[in-house]
């Protein structure tokens, strides 16, 4: 696209990031992340988000907390992709901990939220929340 001076969109952009994280391309994500800035798609809640979730399945919990505080709007996809990137990356205490934060915030986890959870419980032997999600459903 960038060849062929078409512009990108929020949605082209968003698939590129997705397909980085899926596809373990790091280096290629940091760089679309410098373009996006460079275009002002950092402002766009759909490419924070694809930004967050590339950052979390790789491992830098960091950036992808520095850019989920600074999300002016959080969505349910938002959370869950913090969470997650905690429980994936052995921080079962952090993900139970965001976990909490979100339902003070008054957001609904959905069965992804669930699901993600009830394996932080497992990993950090957070029993009885793990029985509290599977008896009532959060």
């Amino acid at each position: 696209m960038l060849s062929a001076s078409i512009p990108p969109s929020n949605y082209s952009l968003t698939s590129v990031l997705k397909a980085c994280a899926d596809l373990s391309a790091a280096h290629l994500g940091r760089i679309l992340h410098s373009h996006v800035v460079s275009t002002g798609f950092n402002l766009d809640r759909y490419v924070q988000t694809a930004l967050l979730v590339f950052y979390a399945k790789h491992g830098d919990l960091v950036i992808a907390r520095k850019l989920f505080d600074r999300m002016p709007e959080r969505t349910l996809v938002a959370w869950n992709a913090m969470i997650s990137g905690y429980e994936q990356n052995g921080h079962a205490d952090a993900a139970i901990e965001h976990f909490h934060l979100m339902r003070e915030q008054g957001i609904h986890p959905d069965s992804a939220t669930l699901a993600i959870v009830l394996s932080a419980c497992a990993q950090g032997g957070a029993l009885h929340l793990g029985q509290s999600i599977h008896d009532h459903r959060g």
